[in-house]
């Protein structure tokens, strides 16, 4: 008896080991993920490869010894067994639609070293089984040690007021894109990065924190908003794409740092727009970046010397009705892309 005994407590600790060891689950990094190199020391995870894990824990450095930065788009798209994914700090982007569908995913941990999150990353279905951090009609994913790092939605397009919260770092694309009713958003100070098409609808005001960590504002992030007049922290530099496009209502806009470009279309029908300066710091401006303002007839250069518009170089900017004319009129460089010598 004591003999069968021995036996069954050996066969139960080998049992044990054998579940303890299979790599799922276990806080191990999962192994069977197909990488891509950036052939520049570091590479993204393309997809789930061979990885069976339904408890899939991201590794920081491939089978080749690249470090792991990014999650590529559609990575684990309908991936519909997995249960939970760890992400570690180091990952510095998760691509579009790198979760769709992924049902029975309960649980998913985002580091603080990711500001680059593409659009609908996180929508794992209709009936998924995850459920977001809400709070004040928006819902978050993080971490444990901040479940707030990126606002991904409002919890409905019906809302009309959110008090982000302070430790969120990231506002998703799209993320509030179809709210229409809300009037005023106060982007709290640490902050990053604000999606594309963030923001929609009727938004009047946008205030920042007096010590904004804002440091990016992606493509279209206010466009068709309503808003009248706002200031952007020090940390952009960049005025992206569509930022304002068709603000039918904007007339006031305030740099605190110093921008250094001008993308296609940032301004574009912004109809109240009546005088622009453009700070010394700029160094390009691209086409249709104040396209259909027709009310746009003064532009400061605050260095008018050195541009070029497709290679031509531009004269009389020094008149701020002449620059304004250059900047709008098709028949002239409107359409062109300018660059500062």
């Amino acid at each position: 008896m004591k003999h069968l005994k021995f036996l069954f407590v050996i066969s139960l600790f080998i049992t044990l080991l054998c579940l303890t060891s299979c790599g799922d689950g276990d806080g191990k990094p999962s192994e069977g993920l197909d990488f891509a190199s950036y052939r520049d020391g570091t590479c993204y995870v393309v997809s789930v490869g061979e990885c069976k894990d339904r408890n899939v824990v991201v590794p920081t450095h491939s089978p080749a010894g690249d470090k792991v930065i990014a999650i590529g788009d559609y990575a684990f798209a309908e991936c519909d067994k997995i249960k939970s994914v760890t992400i570690p700090e180091g990952i510095e982007r998760i691509g579009q639609w790198a979760f769709e569908n992924c049902k029975s995913l309960t649980k998913i941990s985002v580091p603080n070293s990711c500001t680059d999150i593409g659009v609908h990353a996180f929508n794992f279905g209709k009936n998924s089984q995850y459920k977001f951090v809400e709070q004040d009609n928006a819902y978050y994913v993080g971490n444990e040690q901040n479940p707030f790092h990126a606002l991904v939605k409002a919890t409905d397009y019906t809302v009309t007021n959110c008090k982000i919260n302070e430790m969120t770092r990231v506002i998703c694309n799209n993320a509030f894109g179809a709210c229409h009713y809300m009037l005023n958003i106060h982007i709290p100070d640490n902050v990053e990065v604000i999606g594309e098409y963030a923001f929609g609808g009727k938004l009047e005001t946008v205030t920042f924190g007096a010590n904004s960590n804002l440091k990016a504002v992606k493509e279209g992030a206010f466009d068709k908003c309503n808003i009248r007049s706002i200031t952007l922290p020090r940390g952009v530099t960049t005025i992206p794409r569509s930022l304002f496009g068709s603000c039918k209502e904007l007339t006031n806009i305030v740099f605190e740092g110093e921008i250094t470009a001008i993308e296609a279309d940032a301004f574009v029908e912004c109809d109240k727009l009546t005088s622009f300066t453009i700070p010394s710091t700029v160094a390009s401006i691209s086409k249709y970046a104040f396209a259909g303002c027709d009310n746009l007839t003064e532009v400061i250069f605050e260095d008018p010397n050195g541009w070029y518009a497709n290679g031509e170089a531009v004269v009389g900017l020094e008149d701020p009705s002449v620059a304004a004319d250059c900047l709008t009129n098709t028949e002239i460089h409107a359409y062109s892309n300018w660059i500062k010598y």
